[in-house]
């Protein structure tokens, strides 16, 4: 039976096998938790701990092309029986090596597992199977607020990762054709035997990573990490949007990334300090002076000598650094508007060769 909201110490440790599932939800902290449990596998391992990945790409034993990141949709093509099947062999396979190495806990964290309810079926049989044979298994889920989630959401599958085709569409259009529905997903688990069914609140936990090791009984101590997927500045954002709406076809982030040669570092000053960190500060120009007073002497007395006035040693007028951006988006515009006449002329040159060939 599953318990909702059960407490941390209902997943004590027992001497069987236990299998921990972290099945999301998206947009909860899952991809910060993964990467701190994949870049610290081998701590995790030294406390009994096996981290399986998010497609059983670090499971022991390899079967199946699926087991990779990024492979959902190549597991979830299969019929419903294959992929009871299949997950039952690589874990079937997996276990006695994994608890052979020491460990007596493994770990599979998949968003997926709740955002996709059409391979719910045949994972959850999976599950239950395996707790007819003795293995202890926990399933934890996070959830949030619906209109937060649905901001975050929408940044990063509306905007960053277009998952749709045609132009951008607003958040409110997106919002209508994605609703949350956490609670219909969160059925088709809870109505899962044999396992339980931890319920956890996001919003409630200061650290969602700290919180997940902690329901999990894993050693915090050891496990650095840092928030994974930060909400892009609100340029950055500005340019992705702008980007994304020229592609009809749905468009990953790293397109931009790719096309644009993109950094975070490009986003996180404004033009002014940027330019501000390349111009010479007050303090290095009184330095200059200090270092060349000896020079400055020597050539004032040959311009005294020849009826000329010294040169001024009082620190020098500072003009402001603020930029107007104003003046530089029409600079841009005109030097866009000149590259697209160009490209306009080299396409139709392109265009007449093609024709009298």
């Amino acid at each position: 039976m599953s318990n909702i909201d059960a407490p941390a110490e209902s997943l004590d440790s027992e001497n069987n096998f236990r299998l921990i599932v972290h099945i999301g939800a998206g947009k909860t902290g899952t991809s910060s938790i993964q990467n701190a449990m994949r870049n610290h596998q081998e701590v995790l391992r030294e406390y009994g701990f096996w981290y399986l990945g998010i497609m059983l790409e670090h499971a022991p034993v390899k079967l199946y092309s699926w087991q990779q990141t990024g492979a959902f949709e190549q597991l979830r093509s299969l019929s419903e029986s294959e992929i009871t099947d299949q997950i039952l062999n690589v874990m079937h396979d997996s276990l006695p090596k994994i608890k052979a190495a020491g460990c007596n806990t493994a770990i599979w964290s998949n968003e997926s597992l709740f955002s996709r309810p059409e391979a719910h079926k045949s994972i959850i049989k999976a599950l239950e199977i395996m707790s007819e044979e003795g293995c202890k298994i926990d399933v934890i889920v996070y959830v949030r607020r619906h209109d937060a989630w649905m901001k975050s959401a929408y940044t990063q599958w509306g905007i960053q990762h277009k998952t749709y085709n045609g132009p951008l569409v607003n958040f409110s259009t997106w919002a209508s054709r994605n609703p949350p529905c956490f609670m219909n997903n969160l059925r088709k688990w809870m109505a899962g035997t044999g396992f339980n069914c931890l319920v956890r609140n996001f919003d409630a936990v200061s650290d969602v990573v700290e919180d997940f090791l902690s329901v999990s009984g894993m050693p915090l101590e050891r496990i650095e990490h840092r928030r994974i997927n930060e909400s892009p500045s609100t340029e950055e954002l500005l340019l992705r949007a702008l980007f994304n709406n020229q592609i009809q076809e749905s468009a990953l982030p790293y397109e931009f990334d790719r096309v644009m040669s993109a950094k975070k570092s490009v986003f996180d000053r404004s033009a002014t300090t940027f330019l501000t960190h390349y111009l010479p500060t007050a303090a290095d120009l009184e330095k200059v002076a200090d270092d060349n007073a000896e020079d400055r002497a020597e050539v004032n007395e040959v311009l005294i000598a020849n009826g000329q006035k010294p040169l001024e040693t009082k620190p020098l007028n500072s003009k402001s650094k603020e930029i107007d951006v104003g003046k530089i988006v029409s600079a841009l515009f005109e030097m866009l508007a000149y590259q697209a006449r160009k490209i306009e002329n080299l396409e139709s040159k392109v265009d007449k060769l093609t024709k009298n060939n």
